[in-house]
């Protein structure tokens, strides 16, 4: 499956710390209670140096900063890797992904002049001062303006404002695009996540979901969201995420996470759906991080690969997110795939060489041999099947 030397895309998780509290993120349970089985670290300096070898950075031609707990930013040690990176890599490209609701103005003018010509950074502001706070609760609109302001001064370093579309901020799409396109940023507006349940690559068949709850760090509910064009008024909707309950207690948050047999419950008892379950048993797996696409084409000798903020390594942030999510059939099917193997198996903690990791069982042969199991019951992995099955 892998091979080390084809390896020139590196996605790194390199802070699971955020200042933000988003609703459709796993860090927490509908922005609300924190996830318990998350751990919450960074990447430092000298791990970097051991896990990472010279020549492993020295091949690389992409390195993308973005996680699925965690925001670059929070890393108090990002720029001295980026700039151990650039000293041994001078023409990688590097991308990050940020709130910008962080860190100080010369933070960013650094961080401009480092990435330079070759990269980007993407700013995720959803909405102007008085709406982007819904969806990224706990972000502050007066740093996140520093940050875009500093971070473009320098004229160093290309940047976008990718900008999530919810009803709530639709409205500010042209007053959003002038002033990014004020600081010389490139406006990207964005289709929301969430709204949409159980979907299915190339299925067609999709199962709406009216709003999202949104809830307190208490466990409490707060307000909703609502994707764009909706006719729903606030409080027409009672569905959410996942759950309806008045409060979340410490135990529900426990057993949300959980990772027992019994949590199977969503395959065994039927409610995932006989038709998704058949047309995730007979795609085919094309993993889109074994075969990067150049120009349309497939290229084979060229590969990316996630490693996560614990230093985990896995084939992408798909697979990656699921580990430390909650009980759904998906996502308790591959945390119990990673602990048939042994997770020491992929953690560079334990084996301090991504040679080493990409050269073992699990990443030459076990994601592939799930691929060809005839079912989804029958250990073919359901987050594979979905994000990479034809």
């Amino acid at each position: 499956m892998y091979n080390y030397k084809d390896i020139i895309q590196l996605h790194l998780e390199i802070s699971s710390l955020c200042n933000a509290e988003c609703s459709v993120c796993n860090r927490r349970i509908q922005g609300g209670p924190k996830n318990p089985i998350m751990i919450e670290r960074f990447i430092t300096l000298d791990e970097f140096k051991q896990w990472l070898s010279v020549d492993f950075l020295k091949q690389l031609e992409q390195l993308t900063l973005c996680g699925n707990y965690g925001d670059p930013m929070t890393n108090p040690e990002l720029v001295p890797i980026l700039q151990y990176v650039r000293e041994l890599n001078p023409t990688i490209s590097i991308t990050m992904h940020t709130n910008a609701g962080g860190r100080d103005s010369q933070f960013w003018k650094d961080l401009s002049k480092i990435i330079g010509n070759n990269g980007c950074v993407v700013f995720s502001v959803d909405g102007l001062e008085d709406t982007n706070h819904l969806y990224r609760k706990g972000t502050n609109w007066g740093k996140i303006m520093d940050a875009m302001v500093s971070f473009t001064s320098t004229k160093k370093c290309r940047a976008e404002w990718e900008f999530l579309v919810f009803k709530h901020n639709q409205h500010q799409l042209e007053e959003a695009k002038q002033l990014a396109e004020s600081m010389g940023i490139t406006f990207v507006p964005k289709e929301a996540n969430g709204f949409t349940k159980n979907i299915h690559r190339g299925s067609g068949h999709h199962k709406p979901q009216e709003s999202i709850t949104v809830l307190n760090v208490d466990g409490t509910k707060g307000y909703k969201i609502y994707p764009p064009n909706s006719e729903q008024k606030n409080e027409d909707s009672e569905d959410s995420m996942f759950l309806d309950w008045a409060k979340i207690s410490e135990e529900d948050v426990r057993n949300i996470f959980s990772r027992t047999d019994e949590n199977l419950f969503d395959f065994k008892m039927g409610k995932m759906g006989k038709e998704k379950i058949s047309q995730l048993d007979k795609c085919e797996i094309n993993c889109m991080v074994l075969d990067i696409i150049e120009n349309n084409i497939y290229n084979e000798t060229k590969q990316s690969i996630f490693i996560d903020a614990n230093g985990l390594v896995f084939p992408c942030c798909f697979t990656a997110g699921k580990y430390y999510a909650s009980n759904s059939y998906e996502n308790v099917q591959f945390a119990k795939f990673i602990e048939s193997y042994g997770e020491d198996s992929i953690d560079l903690k334990k084996e301090k060489s991504i040679k080493v990791i990409l050269e073992s069982d699990l990443m030459k042969h076990g994601y592939a041999n799930s691929w060809k199991k005839t079912s989804i019951q029958e250990g073919k992995l359901h987050v594979c099947s979905m994000f990479c099955g034809n």
